[in-house]
């Protein structure tokens, strides 16, 4: 008798321990249903962003910035730019979104849209109703614009025509140069990190390495400038955080920091290792969000700008440690994926690839790269 009692609390034991966890896997269920019912009312809600009549400008514009670093994407992001610009009531705000639209527009293949992208960039930066830091980003998006894919023969023609940008041809004497008489002309306007470091990159700092100078009076002249504006850069990039800048462009600006850092160091101003943590901290910044075209953009550039000053201190012996070192900053950029391939910068290297080795310093530096990495030479060939 106490057999069967024993028997029948234990089935009755298993019975409810079977109902409980069907009723828990039920409920979870239930639970994961409503969850995931949620999370697809979110992403309709956010698809609706494109469709709904009374989206925002400000919605707008942050999708379009998501999608206009890739040039798959450059078609939508322009739609989204344009769209924006409609529905923004702001003149200040419609010509902050112009100027990125400008920047959009640059990187299209289709010329005339090139050209617009111009006339937008210029049309701001001369617009004297708008405040003075509106019209400074627009100038320094002609200098970004030009350094993304170093088309210069399109700049001389399209962008260096009427003044004030007529009279910087009587400037130059490498194409490099219009960069930095952009960035320094957009200082005119507004003080800004990017421009007070790029303006020293080319103006100063890359005539000191190309010994494009007259005696030790200009050359400490020189030097002094280059500090000068890189502690003017540094005063100001925490403004810069302050105001929400984006990771790719606080990597933008830690890069031509680093580029500063690794030409003093050739010049033996500081220390290698100094520059060596200066390009170490902007690929950080830029790998910050992978998932952003204009992240990765910045930092592939910034992963080859390392590579040419690693070639550069370790030479001219290599051991293999030093090579494979080098290698695994541009490792990355060899073997990116199909999506990858379509930032800017590969554009760079096939534009300066085209040019004759005594006009370009970075067709120079590639080349020498080749001989440590036999990769590298294939990604050339292909681009």
């Amino acid at each position: 008798m106490k057999q069967k009692i024993v028997l029948i609390l234990l089935i009755s034991i298993i019975l409810g321990s079977t109902l409980f966890s069907l009723w828990l896997f039920s409920s979870n269920r239930r639970s994961f249903n409503q969850q995931q019912k949620k999370e697809q009312g979110l992403i309709t809600q956010k698809l609706k962003i494109f469709r709904d009549k009374k989206e925002s400008s400000e919605e707008l514009f942050q999708q379009a910035l998501v999608l206009y670093g890739d040039k798959n994407n450059i078609e939508d992001s322009v739609n989204l730019f344009r769209k924006a610009i409609k529905l923004e009531p702001s003149p200040v705000q419609q010509a902050v979104v112009k100027s990125y639209l400008g920047l959009a527009l640059y990187r299209h293949k289709d010329i005339n849209l090139r050209k617009e992208g111009v006339s937008l960039l210029k049309s701001v930066g001369e617009d004297v109703s708008l405040t003075d830091n509106v019209r400074a980003t627009a100038v320094k998006f002609l200098a970004t614009a030009i350094a993304l894919d170093h088309d210069y023969e399109f700049a001389k023609k399209y962008i260096l025509t009427v003044q004030p940008y007529g009279d910087f041809l009587k400037k130059i004497n490498r194409n490099e140069d219009m960069l930095g008489l952009l960035y320094e002309y957009s200082l005119e306007f507004w003080p800004d990190t990017e421009a007070f470091y790029g303006s020293a990159y080319y103006l100063y700092s890359q005539k000191l390495i190309r010994n494009e100078y007259v005696g030790a009076e200009q050359k400490a002249a020189f030097i002094d400038k280059i500090n000068e504006k890189i502690k003017a850069g540094d005063n100001f990039y925490q403004i810069e955080v302050d105001s929400g800048a984006s990771s790719a462009l606080m990597a933008r600006m830690l890069m031509l920091k680093a580029l500063l850092l690794s030409d003093l160091s050739t010049i033996r101003e500081v220390s290698s290792n100094e520059a060596i943590f200066a390009f170490q901290n902007a690929l950080s910044m830029a790998e910050v969000n992978k998932e952003s075209m204009d992240n990765m953009n910045v930092s592939f550039n910034t992963r080859l700008s390392f590579a040419i000053f690693l070639f550069s201190i370790y030479g001219p012996e290599y051991d293999q440690s030093e090579k494979d070192y080098i290698n695994s900053f541009l490792n990355p950029i060899i073997e990116a994926g199909p999506d990858l391939l379509n930032i800017p910068f590969y554009d760079l290297i096939a534009n300066e690839m085209k040019l004759e080795e005594k006009n370009s310093a970075l067709k120079k530096s590639l080349n020498q790269l080749i001989k440590i990495s036999p990769k590298l030479r294939d990604l050339l060939t292909n681009l």
